[in-house]
């Protein structure tokens, strides 16, 4: 069984460090599904450069949090 972890960004840079480093030390293993709604801040390389083991979807807008997590699930769902 996958336990995926879904996180929707938007301008996150205050806080990813801290919560991608959760996610890595993990007692569980965790496959981290990331959906980033536009950031602006640096958030987007941030992940991409710091976390590669995050599957990660850049969204050019603003899709809002409902919807980004939506994408995120449908992700969980087709990859078991």
């Amino acid at each position: 069984m996958n336990i995926y972890i879904i996180i929707v960004t938007y301008n996150a840079m205050k806080w990813a460090k801290k919560c991608f480093d959760s996610t890595r030390n993990s007692n569980f293993p965790v496959k981290v599904v990331v959906i980033d709604n536009g950031s602006t801040d640096g958030t987007q390389d941030f992940i991409k450069n710091n976390y590669p083991e995050v599957h990660f979807m850049e969204n050019a807008d603003n899709l809002g949090f409902g919807k980004a997590n939506n994408l995120g699930i449908e992700y969980a769902y087709k990859n078991g």
